[in-house]
């Protein structure tokens, strides 16, 4: 079998099908800490860094298909051949895509705040937060989009800075920003898979959301479930883990799987 490429980060263990976790745009594996340990009973959790994410290498994309690709790749490589996938707004575009690649692979799927659904989206974090280094700077662009009433951790903002010195690593992920969300709109565009999507499905959204709006999830069609989260906002794993499990849970268990 094929190394794969990118990094995995397993929770628990067990026959169950697995969960993979696909986090979002300058996130990592460790994005779903939270959320990992309450999917994990009685099956493996893995949590994939993204290319250019966490410690994959830095494969730059040539587009968002072949961004995609590697994704599958990896997944083959590591030998996956039922899994519920779960993505969170980048990753949930990935996770929209990957049903369609990987359509017999797919038991069900839940897609976070997902990207690729309408063009906006706030240009201004994509383009300042990738290059924040410094702890105030991290937490000044976290605070814009999660609730309001919402208080990022303590710590949060140094773990992050701590893993923002390589500039290699920035740069890649800079390059990706630009591609997949030029002069502040989003060029990925899903919302043909997501309409051929024939497992359980849900998007789950929260509706104080201020980078992806979360209106774009009307756009689903009947047969994928829709969770609209009062006030939080754009980081549902980081704002409500427990009621995000639980939601993410009930998907797993509608699939019989």
């Amino acid at each position: 079998m094929a190394k794969p490429k990118l990094n995995f980060l397993q929770t628990g263990e067990g026959d169950g099908t697995p969960v993979l976790l696909i986090h979002g745009y300058t996130g990592d594996s460790q994005s779903w800490r939270l959320v990992a340990p309450m999917l994990a009973e009685g099956r493996q959790v893995l949590s994939v860094d993204l290319p250019c994410h966490g410690t994959s290498p830095l494969i730059e994309p040539e587009s968002f298909a072949h961004f995609v690709e590697t994704v599958a790749e990896a997944i083959t490589a590591k030998g996956l051949n039922s899994f519920h996938l779960v993505g969170h707004s980048l990753g949930g575009a990935v996770a929209f895509a990957l049903s369609d690649l990987m359509a017999g692979q797919v038991r069900s799927l839940c897609a976070i705040a997902p990207a690729g659904l309408a063009p906006e989206v706030d240009g201004s974090f994509i383009s300042h937060y990738v290059t924040a280094t410094a702890p105030k700077d991290i937490k000044f662009w976290l605070q814009k989009i999660v609730g309001k009433s919402f208080l990022l951790p303590d710590g949060l903002a140094e773990l992050i800075a701590e893993k923002r010195d390589d500039p290699k690593r920035i740069k890649a992920q800079s390059a990706i920003g630009r591609m997949f969300f030029p002069e502040g709109v989003q060029a990925i565009d899903v919302t043909g898979q997501m309409n051929s999507v024939a497992v359980p499905s849900k998007i789950i959204w929260g509706k104080q959301d201020t980078l992806i709006p979360w209106h774009h999830g009307l756009k689903a069609p009947p047969q994928i479930g829709l969770h609209f989260l009062a006030d939080v906002g754009h980081m549902p794993p980081l704002e409500v883990p427990q009621a995000l499990a639980q939601l993410i849970s009930e998907g797993i268990a509608a699939s019989g799987q």
